[in-house]
């Protein structure tokens, strides 16, 4: 009972609080990102400001133990991460050594914990992040407990087969070998006054065990980053490093040397030599994680800044590994080419034996290779760049507004696939106000008659060109311009009666005036381009040519047939007079490829009409047929945007006018079409439903309203628009991981812009017979302008002479 009563009286519930905004985008570069300038001088922006953070992706670390407890870690380090030196399985030695007495402790203690930053400290707004920052480090311990005999940290070299098999066991896809391998060939590449001490080399009896191993990773898929060393050596000196020369590993192995701030190699640095066709660059003066525990206890920020190809190989392990997220399909051989093909130059101009193929570079390695491409649900071979649309202002933005057709995909040379926005290569048509194309086709307009006998007359109207000066009532100084006074857009019409009931019309020109029935064109011109006497449809094409019969059947009664053929050759405007068009230029971008297809495109109509008139009224109704080539409602496109190569559109109109009382008129007009096209099968386009599409004008005129020379008109219209009908496509939106082809998703959108032109007008004409002189003037409010959402509103007072 209380919840009955309560509904029906009290104020009602506030309204709900509005959504609250989008977030904003985040930012990456940010205080923890400058604080490694590794990063920045690879690019990784780039990678960071398209999403990627290496999510999914393992990186397996041959090294010594790895902090992972630290706060830069702790959420990165794989939980089959393994001790192989025989520590209890602790991944970290948080003993406090006696650095005085054993001081090459310390860098076997932190040197897995810094690499591992490089390749994967979290982005948690302290320190500094990794290249990689969200993916999985394999922490493979190597180091044997306590101290070698020299004061430092020695590896279990026997585990390291194991290690590695651990590592393809655990689907690693990057494995970074942190440790030198070293055999007796080694000196043969160290610096003459850097030779490695004999006791350093790898018992024989491992070589051939150890190489296996990686082998075994190769085989497995996986891509091995190995630094060069620190010898100031010609080439690596790490046996290991000359897996990459055999054919069968080609680009399954990276070679890493470092270079300063400068990117000039550092001079302890090993160069590329042997390996200069697998060998790569990177940044070694950066900032990383040091111990949080051990011999780092105590310091606040866990970080400290260190050199070396130690540090410069872990750049390119996370840049891998970001690729492998982007790139899921492409295999480790693919990322390394990659890599290699989209590395900055630098020293000798291509691969040389000192930088190999140059510095890392994330933003390039990132950008599609040789030419993209995409298919059709046929497999057919669809080019992007091919695929462009010019639509005409009857569909709006409803093209444009198509959500499907932002996210297709390409694929480049490596089959990685791309989102393409291809709304970018929509245009439209506007149909936005141009006030000085106005003066152009409203004043500099002329109109006449001429009575050829008793029973033949010749109309015919023109447009000037676009002059570069007016004065202050606006006839061109003739002067100004070597082509003043020659005419452009000239439209003629011939009747010739053949009896007293029949008559033969010609006629060619611009534009869409119906010519056989209203045959004043003196009244008051339309800012906004629309009036009662328009074929909309026609209107669709620059140009008009074509010839027709009309019989009179009695005295109140007539009927007719016309056909014509219209066209966008601009066959009555030279390039100069481009401004005197209605419509606004096409945007840059389009214009130069879209304007011969647009010239091309041609339409053939054939109407019937049947009018019936008296004194002081004429209904009309008309019916007919227009046939449009490369062209569908006046819409170019190519490519994958490609409909229909023709459309053929039925359509009907129905106009009348109405005089009544004191000079007194209302003439208003309605037009409707049914379109169908042709789709061909070589696009993303599958099927187009019937479209549907219509127009209205009314408009009501007072004569003589201060004088007998002037109109007063109030007009309303809304311009040809699709009200109906649907775009069915087969659009590529995925891929396949296996095949790597493309795979489809059905979608369809409609063809009817979401905003309909409606225009509001007013319009004045004060015209002197006797001088010739004319007045006008026109004051326009558009609401969505080319069937767009927006306001316009224009005012033009225009004054000339008329012959």
């Amino acid at each position: 009972m209380l919840a009955a009563c309560s509904g029906g009286s009290g104020k009602p519930p506030p309204p709900p609080p509005p959504p609250p905004p989008p977030p904003p985008p985040p930012e990456y570069n940010t205080a923890e990102y400058r604080a490694n300038p590794g990063l920045a001088e690879i690019n990784a922006l780039s990678a960071y400001d398209a999403g990627l953070t290496g999510n999914g992706i393992t990186v397996a670390l041959l090294d010594s133990g790895v902090d992972d407890q630290h706060p830069d870690l702790i959420d990165n380090i794989h939980p089959a991460s393994k001790d192989f030196g025989g520590n209890d399985g602790a991944l970290f030695d948080d003993t406090v050594y006696d650095t005085e007495q054993y001081p090459y402790i310390v860098t076997g203690l932190i040197h897995g914990t810094m690499t591992a930053g490089i390749v994967a400290a979290s982005r948690n707004d302290q320190g500094m992040h990794g290249v990689a920052p969200e993916a999985q480090i394999l922490a493979l311990r190597m180091d044997l407990p306590g101290v070698a005999d020299w004061g430092g940290k020695e590896i279990n070299l026997p585990a390291t087969p194991a290690a590695i098999d651990h590592a393809i066991a655990n689907n690693a896809r990057v494995l970074l070998v942190e440790w030198s391998f070293w055999d007796d060939t080694a000196n043969q590449y160290a610096g003459t006054d850097h030779q490695i001490d004999p006791s350093f080399f790898v018992d024989s009896d491992l070589i051939t065990p150890i190489r296996d191993a990686f082998q075994r990773a190769i085989d497995a898929g996986m891509l091995i980053v190995i630094p060069s060393g620190n010898e100031f050596g010609s080439a690596p000196t790490a046996f290991i490093s000359k897996l990459g020369l055999s054919e069968e590993n080609k680009n399954s192995v990276i070679v890493v040397g470092s270079v300063d701030r400068n990117q000039v190699i550092f001079d302890r640095s090993n160069k590329a030599g042997y390996a200069q066709d697998y060998f790569l660059v990177a940044p070694s003066q950066v900032y990383t994680t040091l111990p949080s525990r051990g011999v780092g206890e105590g310091r606040p920020d866990w970080g400290g800044t260190s050199n070396g190809t130690s540090f410069a190989a872990p750049h390119v392990a996370g840049a891998a590994a970001l690729l492998m997220e982007a790139f899921p399909t492409l295999t480790a051989r693919e990322i390394a080419e990659i890599l290699f093909d989209s590395a900055r130059d630098l020293g000798a101009t291509g691969t040389d034996d000192i930088y190999g193929f140059g510095m890392i570079d994330l933003n390039a390695a990132l950008q599609p290779t040789g030419a993209v491409a995409s298919a059709n649900i046929k497999g057919q071979v669809v080019q992007p760049a091919d695929a462009m649309m010019l639509a005409s202002p009857a569909f709006g933005d409803a093209f444009e507004k198509m959500d499907s057709i932002s996210r297709v995909l390409v694929l480049d040379a490596y089959k990685r696939a791309y989102g393409v926005n291809m709304t970018r290569q929509i245009s439209s048509q506007s149909s936005s106000i141009n006030i000085q194309s106005r003066l152009n086709g409203i004043q500099q307009a002329g109109w006449t008659s001429l009575r050829l006998g008793q029973d033949s007359a010749l109309s015919f109207s023109y447009r000037m060109p676009q002059w570069g000066k007016h004065d202050l009532i606006g006839r061109p100084y003739l002067w100004d311009n070597p082509a003043a006074g020659s005419a452009r857009n000239v439209s003629v019409s011939f009747r010739q009666a053949v009896n007293t009931s029949t008559e033969i019309l010609a006629f060619s020109g611009w534009g869409g005036q119906n010519l056989t029935m209203f045959r004043d064109t003196q009244t008051s011109q339309s800012l906004s381009g629309m009036s009662p006497y328009q074929n909309s449809f026609f209107s669709l094409y620059d140009t008009a040519r074509g010839f027709g019969f009309q019989f009179q059947h009695q005295e109140n009664f007539s009927y007719g047939l016309t056909t014509s053929v219209h066209s966008n050759n601009n066959r009555y405007q030279d390039d100069w007079d481009s401004a005197s068009r209605l419509l606004t230029p096409l945007p840059e971008t389009i214009s130069t490829d879209m304007e011969p297809l647009r010239a091309n495109a041609a339409a053939h109509s054939i109407e019937a009409n049947a009018a019936w008139h008296t004194n002081n009224t004429v209904l009309r109704l008309a019916l007919g047929t227009m046939r449009e080539k490369d062209s569908f409602l006046g819409t170019v496109s190519t490519g994958a945007f490609t409909p229909g190569k023709t459309a053929q559109t039925i359509f009907s109109s129905l106009t009348s006018k109405l005089d009544f009382g004191t000079d007194w008129s209302v003439t208003a007009s309605y037009q409707i079409g049914l379109s169908d096209l042709s789709v061909p099968s070589d696009g993303f386009i599958t099927d187009m439903s019937r479209i549907r599409s219509d127009a209205y004008s009314a408009r009501l005129t007072k004569s003589n309203l201060w004088s007998s020379f002037d109109t007063l008109s109030v007009a309303v219209s809304r311009p040809l628009a699709v009200t109906g009908g649907t775009l069915t496509a087969d659009l590529p939106t995925g891929q396949d991981f296996i095949s790597r082809t493309l795979t489809f998703e059905t979608v369809t959108e409609r063809l009817s812009p979401a905003h309909r032109e409606t225009n509001y007008e007013l319009l004045y004409t004060l015209t002197d017979t006797s001088s010739a002189f004319k007045v006008s003037g026109n004051l326009l409010y558009q609401h969505n302008p080319g069937n767009r959402p927006g306001n316009s509103k224009a005012v033009l007072v225009t004054a000339g002479w008329i012959f």
